[in-house]
């Protein structure tokens, strides 16, 4: 299965714009010109999930070479879950590779996109990272606890907590069983 997920990552990867495609359709054709920046986020974590967990040799080379072709095109979305799936994506590829100094900077610089975030939207009673709460809400909390904890950065790791903190309380009906946000 991972030999076939592998193929369909690579045939979904545009090279020129170190993307990948979204949607396709049952003959095999692509649906969408461009992708989204949650589909890139989420392929970043495969790949990572792939460099730092596989046991293949071969599969690992060819996530690490995918993942770097793709992982600088993240910091160009406008989307706080793409930061964060490419942050959570770091954290994986950082299990077998944490020397890439290149990597390591775009770990940061997606941890300051998703401080910047949470500060320009949080208030009084607002402690979140945009003006709604959607969906897969908690990966940006857990990026930046992440993010925090392995690079001793303090205030990802307070802003982290604090913020899945806040999306416990708002996701917590009155009678105390969890209530998730729908999309």
């Amino acid at each position: 299965l991972a030999t076939t997920y592998a193929s369909f990552l690579s045939y979904a990867f545009m090279p020129e714009s170190r993307s990948f495609h979204n949607f396709m359709s049952f003959e095999r054709t692509w649906l969408d010109e461009g992708g989204s920046a949650d589909c890139l986020g989420r392929a970043l974590q495969a790949l990572g999930t792939c460099v730092g967990r596989s046991r293949r040799e071969d599969l690992r080379r060819w996530a690490v070479d995918l993942f770097q072709q793709a992982l600088p095109s993240v910091t160009n979305t406008t989307s706080p879950r793409a930061w964060a799936l490419g942050v959570i994506a770091i954290h994986e590829y950082f299990r077998r590779l944490s020397g890439d100094r290149t990597v390591n900077l775009m770990r940061d610089i997606l941890t300051q996109q998703l401080l910047d975030a949470f500060n320009e939207t949080c208030g009084e009673d607002w402690e979140w990272f945009e003006n709604v709460l959607s969906y897969d809400n908690a990966r940006l909390s857990q990026a930046l606890i992440l993010s925090g904890r392995w690079s001793n950065r303090t205030e990802a790791l307070d802003v982290g907590l604090r913020s899945l903190r806040w999306l416990m309380r708002e996701q917590t009906a009155e009678s105390g069983h969890f209530r998730p946000i729908g999309s």
